[in-house]
């Protein structure tokens, strides 16, 4: 089963891709960076590689992002951490956007990719039933308050349909990518 769930992840994964990529040449803005989980970065250690995705926001503390876009809008780069959710593992979304929501309050990933602005998170689900489960949990959890802006929920096919709009805030608010 864990193969399964890993080959329909890495799938969707490259489904955003293409469709981040498509959309973004339509439009004639740059997507000047695609990183995924699965590209690997030297550490400069013996055993020295790591996820290019790897975000740290705290001494011991880090995540890697199933991606990591940037895109070249008219007024300026717009980076995103993306993650692909299947399944219905309510529990486990939460706990993973807790972990962008600390890089968040750390500043991350801006800081590492040289901005002086905060970045968003996109989080792209398989199942509507888990995006609307995720979206209530998140607005009921207070330590989410202050990020309302920085949480964009989708399902992948209502991606592959619009990149742009339709994007959900969890308070309700529909908004466009940027």
């Amino acid at each position: 089963m864990l193969f399964g769930q890993d080959y329909y992840h890495r799938i969707h994964t490259i489904d955003v891709h293409i469709a981040l990529q498509e959309w973004a040449s339509s439009e004639s803005i740059e997507l000047s960076l695609f990183l995924t989980y699965l590209d690997k970065a030297t550490t400069g250690k013996t055993k020295g590689f790591r996820a290019e995705t790897y975000i740290s926001f705290s001494d011991n503390e880090y995540l890697i992002a199933d991606a990591i876009c940037m895109l070249q809008t008219p007024i300026r780069k717009e980076l995103y951490a993306i993650e692909v959710f299947n399944g219905m593992n309510v529990q486990r979304v939460h706990n993973s956007l807790l972990q962008h929501l600390m890089a968040l309050k750390e500043g991350q990933p801006s800081k590492q990719f040289g901005l002086e602005y905060g970045s968003r998170v996109l989080s792209v689900f398989g199942l509507e039933a888990c995006k609307t489960q995720i979206i209530k949990r998140i607005f009921d959890d207070e330590r989410f308050a202050f990020a309302k802006e920085y949480f964009l929920f989708k399902t992948l096919d209502g991606l592959k349909e619009n990149v742009f709009e339709g994007w959900e805030l969890f308070d309700g608010t529909v908004r466009t990518l940027f």
